[in-house]
Parts: structure tokens; C-alpha cells; sequence
């Protein structure tokens, strides 16, 4: 049926007059060039017409295809029954009306696989009966980006809604600019606010009201595309009413024009590392057990007044003090009384002084002061009230009775037209407190540089440095063992030596006497690598004569910054022949904590060499166990204060059994300070 009414529809095109043989061929043209696929079928399902496009979409000539059934050729054998019925039932109407439909639908390539197409399909009946003719278009790459964009999108979603960060979408278009139009769990958890309290609020509203101002600033240079992102720390308000510290990351979508539509916020909560952060920088900058600042800021301190002084001219002073006879009243209390005394004597001053002075504990009982702005008789007058706060407030009982506690100050004053470093009016007001200790203690000295005595008491601190290079230069250094003793029975010798200056005279000055003044004078790592060299030196010796030996050496915050320090050990330790793991550096609670990262590199450093590392007064610092898991350490060395009376003081029982079994549990071993005694 097919092929005859397409036979007679043809011979009727053929007899039509010579300008429908012209729209013929036209029509003919188009088709042959068309970039879609045309197909062409008779009433009875048989092709009657196929153009080039449709042999590249399907696969078969065009020889292959006309006069073929169409629903055998290119429709899938699963939809064949449906097309058959459809095409029966629409002929079977006998409408005269043109019919046109468009569809998607599936079609089969000539290999065998389907392929995804849209059909426009219309209808019209001739002379010779109905005629479907179809324009094809494959629609692979639309239907393969479809999916991908729909798994995107899911994925997304996904992501979204699963993130362990907070995340929204923030409206950037008409009425929902600012608002926020989905939120995760994650974001929920973090600000206390359900999920539906969240969704339509103002973006604005979780935002801390002090910050809000600088991020609406930044909302508005994203959507008007001055910035690609933004990425900040800022505080949020929590539903309970307190703020959160977020890092939050802010970016637009927009569309094809470049108009926004939405941005996406992550925020993750770091209120906690914000936390642990300050605590650092406090612990940095300050005495952790006086809460005062520490000699490195307090220097950085006075170093920043100088310079103002100098750019706009001014003046000011220094105090420096330090308890008299501070040992023995530390001797005859024990070392946790004299802590709290040095407690005392912070909060003492703290009273005394005025905010915008500058405070610090330098180390040991050691106190210094800037007074900004001062002149002399203003220094002397803040001096003076000091020596008669802590006469008055402070007492320690002694046998008994009580002692009163005396202190002994110097002062020194800087100026514009003094040029000093900030080192200098330290000196000079430590100076000048030694001035105050010789003329009977509990007094003032004030150093101004006006005569040659005072620049000669002056200048004897400085010359301090001098008898250190000629210690280094002379060999009038000497290091002093001190057992360590093992409770499990090991047999390996162990000892801790410690630095010791001798005098021209061959007196012995105590480190108290001189470290801190290398320290000052940046001869403190000559000394660490005297004491490293000398403690190799010894192991070399102990070796040659069979006599297995341990040694320890303490090192200064200033070496544990040193980053050759690791390498020149371990050079040191191969010349000698000596096991690296017969060396143990030894580093302080506060210097590590003060300076991280150089600690870690330190620690990883001497691991590399197949060297030990101990930290000292282990727990004397704030927030100690937190450190452990940060630097590689061999032993803790348990602070002093927890050791003395340790049979007869149930809490120092208890904060030294948890040290020994953090300790153990990380694989660390423990050493004890200050013990006396068997028991």
C-alpha cells in the first residue's frame, strides 16, 4: 500500500505545470542541505524520502532506507507495537486537518545503540493519501550534558546538605537579596538556630553587630563584582546570644549576562582555635606565673617608646628592681611560697602603676617598668611608692616570726636627644639598682649619665659581656654534673651538667650572676655550643673507656630559634664518634611554648641526628599537655614546685601521677626535679 501510493503521489508531482517543477527542486535543495534529518513515510509506515542528515544520524544510505518500514529500520524494538498502533489509528481517522507534533523520542542507529532524538513531526494528506514528514535532530550532547549537569546538581545537594563546614545560599536578586535561601545541618549546629529559623533570615542578622558594617561592605564589592571572593575571619552572633568566631568564604553565581543570583557562604567555626590561638600569643608575650610580660616583649616595648621619643620628642624612664635577699627568703620558705610572693609582688605593682605602664617580670625575681612620658622627679616618685607597697603589704613567715619584704630600684632616663638603644636604659636602671643594693637595699638610685661615676656604674653591666667573651676566649667555663637517677634499675649513667663561670680568681659565679646578661648581650649561644661542644667532648672521653654515659645540656630560647643548630650537633657528634642518642638537649616548658614552631623544627631537627630532647619544669607552663602532641620530646622534666613535699601533698600527688601517665602513655619517660630525699 505504501509503495503504491507513494508511486502515485510522485507521477502526480510529475505532471504539474514547469513552475511546480521549480518549487520542487528547490524544496529538493533544501532538504538535500539541510542540517537536520529528514525522513519522509507513507501511510503505511514505509519510508518514502531520506535526506544526507538522516544517513549521518542513523547510519543507512539512502538506497538502504526508502522503502523500507520505518518502524523496522530505526525504531526500537520495544516501541515498534506503539508506532504500529499510532499510525493505524490515526490513518484509520481519515482527518483532514494538517497535524503537527514535536517529540522526544529514542531511535535506533544502524550499530545497534539508541540514540535520543527530537522529532517535529506533521501530517497532511494528498491526493496519493496521508504523508508524516519528520525533521530529526540528535540530541546526544543535550541529553549527555543534561545528566552530567542533574549529577552535578546532585552532587552538589549532596554535598551541601552533608558538609561537615556551614553552608547557605544567600539570595543577590530582587527581593531576596541578603536572605538566606537554603541552609545546611552544619550551619544550624554551629549557630544554635533551627533550620526553618534560618531560612528567610537576613544574612545580616548572623553577623556580630560590631562587625557587621565591614561585612556588608564586602557583600557589596562581590555583588558588584569588584571582588572574585572574599574570605575572612569574623564573629557571628550565636542564638544564645554570644559571639562565634567563623571563617566564612563568600562567592557569587551569576548568570549568562553577569547579573548575581545567589551567593554560596561557607563558615566554619573557629571560636576554639581563636581560643587556643590567644592563649599562645598571650603565653609568648607574657610570665606564666606572674601574668606580667616577659623580657622579649617587655624589650619590644621599650624599643617602640624609644622610637616615638625619638620621632617626636619626648622623655621617659626605666625602673628595674628585683627583691633583696631573694634567695635566702626563697630558701627559708621553699620554692612555692617564693613563687607566691612573686605573685604578690606583680599584683603590688599592678596597683601601683598606671595603665599605659609597662610592666614585666624579666625572669627570676627580676621586675622592670617603663614609664612613658616621666621625667626624673615623676620616675623617683612612681619608684618610691613601689618600695613602700611592698614594705608595707608583704611579709613572709620565717622560723617564727615574719620578714618584711624590701625591694631595691634603679632609674634610668631616656630622652630625644640621648640616642640610646633599647637595650641601654636597661642597663643603665640595672645599673643603677646595684648602685641602690650597695648603699643599704630598700632605696632608689636614679642614673642619669650626668657624671663620670654614673657612666662608669653604667657602663659595669656592660662590661659584663666582656668577662663572658673572655670566659668563652680563656677556657673559664666549666660544666657541673648532676645525677640522674633511675627507679627501674637502669644502669646507664646519667647526668645533667650545668654552666659555671669561673673568675679571674678561679671563683665560681653561679649562672644566676651571668646568663641572663648573654642572654641580653646575644652571647647566650656561644655558651650553648661551648656547653654542647664540652658535653660531646666527655661522651668522646667516657667512650673511649668503656664507660657508657648519658649527659643532658640546657640550651636558651635563643638556640632553640637557631636552625643550624640540629646540623652543627650532628657534625660535632660524627667528628667525635660518639651515639647521638648519648646526647639529650634539654629545653624549657615556657621558651618552647613561647616559641612553637621553632620548637617542633628543633625537636625534628635533633630526632634527625638520633639525638634526645627533654622539656624542663614541665607543668610550671599553662595548658602543658596540650603541647605534647605538638613536639617530638623524649623526656619531661616535672617542675620542682611539684616534687618538693610531694610524700605529704595529696594534689601534688595527684598532678605527678597524671604527668607520669600521660608521659607513659605517649611513650615518653619522666624526670623528676629537686628530690632531696629516698622517700
Amino acid at each position: 500500500m505504501g509503495t503504491r501510493t507513494y508511486a502515485r503521489a510522485s507521477a502526480a508531482r510529475a505532471h504539474r505545470p514547469s513552475e511546480n517543477g521549480s518549487r520542487a527542486r528547490a524544496a529538493r535543495e533544501i532538504l538535500e542541505t539541510a542540517h537536520e534529518a529528514f525522513v519522509s513515510m507513507d501511510s503505511a509506515g514505509r519510508i518514502c524520502d531520506w535526506n544526507p542528515q538522516a544517513e549521518s544520524v542513523f547510519g543507512f544510505s539512502r538506497a538502504e532506507a526508502v522503502g523500507a518500514p520505518l518502524a523496522e529500520l530505526i525504531v526500537p524494538e520495544r516501541y515498534r507495537e506503539a508506532h504500529w498502533r499510532a499510525l493505524e489509528r490515526f490513518v484509520a481517522t481519515g482527518e483532514s486537518r494538517v497535524q503537527r507534533q514535536v517529540l522526544e523520542l529514542s531511535a535506533l542507529h544502524r550499530d545497534g545503540h539508541e540514540i535520543p532524538i527530537d522529532v517535529t513531526i506533521s501530517s497532511s494528506q494528498t491526493d496519493a493519501g496521508w504523508v508524516f514528514d519528520a525533521f530529526v535532530r540528535d540530541v546526544s550532547e543535550r541529553k549527555r550534558a543534561e545528566r552530567a549537569l542533574r549529577e552535578a546538581e546532585e552532587r552538589f545537594r549532596r554535598a551541601f546538605e552533608d558538609s561537615a563546614v556551614g553552608m547557605a545560599l544567600v539570595g543577590a536578586a530582587g527581593d531576596e537579596i541578603g536572605r538566606l535561601l537554603e541552609v545546611n545541618r552544619a550551619l544550624s549546629q554551629m549557630t544554635g538556630y533551627a533550620i526553618d529559623e534560618l531560612l528567610g533570615m537576613s544574612a545580616a542578622a548572623l553577623v556580630y553587630p560590631d562587625d557587621r558594617e565591614p561585612a556588608g561592605e564586602d557583600a557589596g564589592h562581590l555583588l558588584a563584582d569588584a571582588l572574585p571572593a572574599s574570605r575572612g575571619d569574623r564573629r557571628w552572633l550565636h542564638a544564645a546570644g554570644h559571639a562565634i568566631w567563623v571563617q566564612a568564604s563568600r562567592s557569587v553565581v551569576r548568570d549568562d549576562a553577569g547579573a548575581p543570583l545567589y551567593e554560596i557562604v561557607q563558615a566554619q567555626d573557629i571560636t576554639e582555635r581563636r581560643r587556643s590561638e590567644g592563649e599562645l600569643r598571650y603565653l609568648a608575650d607574657h610570665d606564666p606565673l606572674t601574668g606580667l610580660l616577659n623580657r622579649r616583649r617587655f624589650e619590644e616595648e621599650l624599643a617602640r617608646e624609644l622610637a616615638l621619643v625619638g620621632r617626636y620628642g619626648s622623655q621617659g624612664a626605666v625602673l628595674a628592681f628585683d627583691l633583696d635577699d631573694f634567695k635566702q627568703i626563697n630558701d627559708a620558705v621553699g620554692h612555692s611560697a617564693g613563687d607566691d610572693l612573686l605573685t604578690d609582688v606583680a599584683n603590688v605593682l599592678r596597683r601601683r602603676l598606671r595603665q599605659t605602664d609597662v610592666l614585666a617580670r624579666l625572669g627570676g625575681d627580676e621586675f622592670a617598668v617603663v614609664l612613658p612620658r616621666a621625667d626624673e622627679a615623676q620616675a623617683r616618685s612612681v619608684a618610691e611608692g613601689i618600695l613602700r607597697s611592698v614594705r608595707e603589704d608583704l611579709c613572709v613567715p620565717i622560723g617564727s616570726g615574719y620578714r618584711r619584704v624590701t625591694t631595691s630600684i634603679g632609674v634610668a632616663l631616656f630622652g630625644a636627644s640621648r640616642g640610646q638603644g633599647a637595650r641601654e636604659p636597661l642597663a643603665e636602671a640595672d645599673a643603677a639598682m646595684y648602685d641602690a643594693k650597695a648603699a643599704g637595699r630598700d632605696r632608689v638610685a636614679v642614673h642619669s649619665g650626668s657624671s663620670a661615676d654614673e657612666r662608669a656604674h653604667a657602663s659595669s653591666t656592660v662590661n659584663w659581656a666582656q668577662r663572658i667573651r673572655d670566659a668563652l676566649a680563656h677556657d673559664r667555663l666549666v660544666l657541673e654534673a648532676q645525677p640522674i637517677v633511675s627507679l627501674d634499675g637502669d644502669p646507664v649513667a646519667r647526668h645533667e651538667l650545668l654552666i659555671r663561670m669561673l673568675d679571674t680568681d678561679g671563683e665560681l659565679i653561679p649562672p644566676g650572676t651571668f646568663l641572663y646578661l648573654a642572654e641580653r648581650f646575644d652571647l647566650v649561644q656561644e655558651l650553648d655550643r661551648w656547653a654542647l661542644g664540652r658535653a660531646i667532648g666527655l661522651l668522646a672521653e667516657r667512650r673511649r673507656s668503656d664507660r657508657e654515659v648519658r649527659l643532658t645540656v640546657n640550651i636558651s630560647a635563643r638556640s632553640i630559634a637557631d636552625p643550624e643548630l640540629p646540623g652543627v650537633i650532628g657534625a660535632r657528634l660524627a667528628e667525635a664518634g660518639v651515639d647521638p642518642s648519648a646526647l639529650c638537649v634539654e629545653v624549657t616548658e615556657t621558651n618552647a611554648i613561647a616559641r612553637m614552631d621553632d620548637a617542633k623544627r628543633l625537636a625534628d631537627g635533633l630526632r634527625e641526628q638520633g639525638c634526645e630532647l627533654a622539656l624542663d619544669d614541665f607543668g610550671a607552663g599553662f595548658a602543658s599537655f596540650y603541647y605534647l602532641k605538638h613536639i617530638a620530646l623524649d623526656y619531661l622534666k616535672i617542675d620542682g614546685g611539684f616534687i618538693t613535699g610531694l610524700p605529704e601533698n595529696h594534689t601534688n600527688q595527684l598532678l605527678v601521677k597524671s604527668v607520669v601517665d600521660i608521659a607513659r602513655g605517649l611513650g615518653k619517660a619522666t624526670i623528676a626535679k629537686r628530690v632531696g630525699d629516698a622517700e
